[in-house]
């Protein structure tokens, strides 16, 4: 009797613990969380480098630049209503499109500024002389962190102003950058830029040029947006490919293109056009 006594109240100290260990090992459940599109294009990287990635677009985010924003669209939209305010005389494409590319500028101006600070960063690992005005912003920074070399050269530009760009393009400027870092491309985007900070480029040409501007490896964009589609746009825009631009563009502005297009046509035969009219006024008012 003791013998079974002690086997039973073994086997009862045994059960619990048992189930206990059973019910502290909860499965976890993935979770999808929504990730920003430069994010998206970092996936294939290291751990670091995505984080370093994360923090970039914080730090965007912060100045109030959209990561996520759809860059193929943009130029789309861009293109689209310049045709139909200077080629069709579109009045409200007119509007439509002065608030576009003033958002656009705002935000691509913001962004570039960055991304010469970022840029920036690499002299320390190529140059023997740094401009000793920005000693603060080299002592900061590093190769890795790009997130950091954006929010330092934040401050740096708050206190020189101006003339950080114009020490950025001194050091793009000088001997012993490599092929895929800093150098000439770099002086191009800050003469890009710095005019239409001074006032002296338009909003218009200033996009037009972010959209075209290349740095060593690729769109002048792809620090922080997904610029994969742009060059298609680009080249539908070049050969006025007017078709293959509304693909890419808006609701909003495939309608009004469409109500041009109505317009142009409603006094003319579509036999003698050429061309069957598929919209009624409805679909276009």
């Amino acid at each position: 009797m003791s013998g079974r006594t002690e086997r039973a109240g073994a086997s009862r100290r045994v059960r619990p613990l048992t189930r206990w260990t059973r019910r502290a090992r909860p499965q976890l459940r993935s979770r999808s969380v929504p990730v920003c599109a430069c994010a998206a294009i970092a996936s294939t990287s290291t751990a670091r480098s995505r984080c370093a990635t994360a923090h970039g677009c914080t730090v965007a985010r912060g100045r109030r630049c959209d990561p996520d924003r759809d860059i193929a669209q943009a130029a789309a939209d861009f293109y689209l209503l310049e045709a139909l305010a200077n080629i069709r005389g579109d009045a409200v494409a007119v509007d439509l499109l002065a608030a576009h590319e003033r958002r656009l500028a705002e935000e691509f101006a913001t962004y570039l500024d960055m991304a010469v600070g970022g840029e920036l960063r690499y002299a320390k690992r190529y140059l023997s002389e740094l401009p000793e005005e920005l000693e603060p912003f080299f002592r900061e920074v590093s190769d890795t962190g790009r997130g950091k070399a954006w929010l330092v050269w934040t401050v740096i530009r708050r206190k020189f102003g101006l003339d950080a760009l114009d020490l950025a393009e001194h050091a793009f400027h000088q001997r012993g950058w490599r092929e895929n870092f800093g150098g000439y491309p770099w002086v191009l985007a800050v003469r890009a830029l710095r005019p239409y900070l001074q006032g002296k480029r338009t909003p218009r040409l200033f996009v037009d040029q972010c959209f075209n501007l290349q740095h060593n490896t690729g769109c002048i964009l792809n620090k922080l947006y997904n610029v994969s589609k742009l060059p298609e746009v680009l080249e539908a825009h070049g050969a006025d490919d007017y078709p293959l631009l509304l693909a890419h563009a808006s609701k909003e502005v495939r309608h009004r293109w469409r109500r041009q297009d109505w317009l142009r046509r409603r006094d003319y035969d579509p036999t003698w056009l050429g061309v069957q009219i598929l919209d009624s006024y409805e679909d276009v008012a």
